[in-house]
């Protein structure tokens, strides 16, 4: 399995830089009224920058909690309900998954908002590779979709394991769901 990296999305914001994960967002087709709220760790902001510039060339809106002039910089009640509203009125939840996002306080409360608001078919998970081509996986994280390359180097949004409620207890299922190219996911669903 193949991951975005640092680096990509690093350089994803250069105007001339043509990444392999660059090259293969913009092959996708445009869905320009879908709006999309990014979760990550604000330790990451040059990473976020890099898929907000590459998703924002392809005419998407890209929800960032610390360029909203809305927000205070200092985190309190109203943050938390605005990104509660935001969540709520997006397309699409995506999770920038870096290691600094697995230790963030308020990505877990993101995603879980996600979760209780959102189909799950509209959240997504972004694992990042790190410098050494390490990415932490976290077991709630595995609940959602996530974007890798598959064997033809396609961007897809593979499917996820879901769980199941049986009377003798939980028990894991795999998902009907097939995987399915990044154009398609990123489509609003009305």
């Amino acid at each position: 399995m193949v991951f975005i990296t640092e680096h990509d999305l690093r350089l994803a914001k250069t105007e001339h830089h043509k990444s392999f994960f660059v090259k293969k967002i913009y092959a996708h087709r445009r869905d320009p009224d879908t709006n999309i709220f990014l979760s990550h760790s604000h330790h990451d902001k040059d990473l976020a920058l890099g898929i907000k510039y590459v998703l924002e060339k392809l005419d998407y809106t890209i929800y960032i909690d610390w360029l909203d002039s809305n927000l205070s910089p200092v985190t309190d009640i109203t943050t938390a309900k605005a990104l509660k509203q935001k969540v709520n009125e997006s397309d699409l939840v995506l999770l920038l998954a870096t290691n600094n996002a697995l230790k963030s306080r308020w990505v877990p409360w993101e995603i879980g908002l996600a979760d209780g608001l959102k189909s799950p078919d509209r959240i997504a998970i972004i694992p990042v590779a790190d410098s050494t081509g390490v990415h932490t996986k976290n077991e709630y994280l595995q609940l959602y979709q996530s974007f890798e390359y598959n064997s033809k180097e396609e961007l897809i949004v593979k499917s996820s394991i879901q769980t199941a409620k049986k009377s003798d207890g939980i028990i894991l299922e795999s998902s009907s769901k097939a995987d399915i190219l990044v154009k398609d996911f990123l489509k609003k669903r009305h």
